[in-house]
């Protein structure tokens, strides 16, 4: 009987602990227009990046907002990961581009990478995501 009291409590101070997920929070800055949808890739190869064919994860939000958004990801393993992020204003699901093939929507990569006549690579954007709550802006 000692025993099987001993085994529960044991569990159940082990249980909080086990049901934790790791969170992994997302921060954008400078949200200028409160409608469309914010379209979120996560990837974890580098000859993907940032190719929408070979996401990871993708994740969309309405825009409600102006300001800072946070969003929080509870799904992801801890690994290395890139993220693109593309605000679709007008929601067609694409990112709009003028006549030269410069985007017009509002667009991001994590680690905001210097690449300014191309796509950053997956090495410019990575980011590894080891805490149990982690904050990304």
């Amino acid at each position: 009987m000692t025993s099987v009291l001993w085994t529960f409590l044991i569990f159940s101070f082990m249980a909080p602990a086990l049901n934790t997920q790791p969170e992994l929070i997302l921060e954008i800055q400078n949200v200028e227009v409160a409608e469309g949808t914010l379209r979120i890739g996560v990837f974890d190869k580098p000859g993907a990046f940032p190719n929408d064919d070979a996401v990871l994860a993708g994740y969309y939000f309405k825009v409600t907002q102006t300001g800072t958004i946070q969003i929080s990801l509870r799904d992801l393993p801890f690994g290395d990961y890139a993220i693109a992020f593309h605000h679709d204003v007008n929601d067609d699901g694409k990112l709009d581009k003028n006549f030269f093939g410069v985007p017009t929507e509002p667009y991001t990569f994590s680690n905001n990478p210097s690449a300014k006549w191309r796509q950053p690579r997956f090495e410019e954007a990575r980011f590894s995501f080891k805490e149990d709550k982690q904050i990304l802006s």
